[in-house]
């Protein structure tokens, strides 16, 4: 599943191509020729002003910078796919959950990646610093917070295989939708995104988690993607 992932990737990266030179320009660059003008610039109003309300008043950097670092994307599919691939130790609804965890940060990629390059929203001028481990072609739109989706479709995540198999408790459940919430807003009181990406962030993230919930990586089938790694990478 981990090659018809990369497919589905790379086509999906295609679409977006598609989008951006169909779409993007037409309806949502652009606040005065586009349609959606008069709510682009309430979202820009709204966001500045969260912005300077929380420079002015709180101003704490460290705190919303480790919330960055920590919807990241590159150290959790590191985690996912390290723990599926090079650990015997658990249960197989266990490793039926991280194939699905790396599919779905997978989709998540895509989804991002389709949506910024179609839609082309520029960051916030008050944006400031470059983020870590970003990319350039993809991290220089706004539209929408790849972080939010990442992190609402990992609290979504986990709630669903805590209804389903009670793999993960209801405390980590809570922990991580607490998480998601606070990443959410500190994308806008950062300056990186504006209050309308993070909400579409949250959709996305959602939209993706029901996806995946669609196309759920049974537990025989990453057992046997297990076995399959294992036979021709023995430790």
């Amino acid at each position: 599943f981990f090659s018809l992932n990369g497919h589905v990737f790379i086509l999906l990266i295609a679409c977006g191509r598609v989008a951006r030179r169909h779409v993007g320009h037409n309806i949502l660059m652009g606040e005065g020729r586009s349609i959606l003008g008069p709510l682009l610039r309430w979202d820009n109003r709204v966001s500045a002003s969260l912005y300077h309300w929380y420079q002015r008043t709180i101003g704490w950097r460290g705190p919303v910078m480790l919330l960055e670092y920590s919807g990241h994307g590159v150290p959790w599919l590191m985690v996912s796919s390290g723990f599926f691939l090079f650990t015997n130790k658990f249960a197989p609804s266990v490793y039926e959950t991280l194939a699905n965890l790396f599919l779905g940060l997978l989709t998540d990629l895509a989804w991002v990646v389709i949506f910024k390059s179609g839609i082309r929203r520029s960051r916030p001028v008050y944006n400031k610093g470059k983020q870590l481990g970003s990319v350039h072609v993809v991290d220089q739109f706004s539209f929408p917070s790849g972080h939010t989706t990442r992190s609402v479709f990992i609290a979504a995540f986990a709630y669903h295989c805590h209804a389903s198999n009670g793999v993960i408790p209801s405390n980590i459940v809570l922990g991580f939708t607490i998480w998601a919430i606070l990443l959410g807003l500190s994308r806008i009181v950062l300056g990186r995104h504006f209050v309308g990406d993070v909400v579409a962030g949250w959709m996305v993230g959602l939209l993706n988690m029901y996806c995946v919930a669609c196309v759920w990586i049974s537990k025989d089938m990453a057992m046997e993607a297990k076995a399959f790694w294992d036979l021709h990478n023995p430790s």
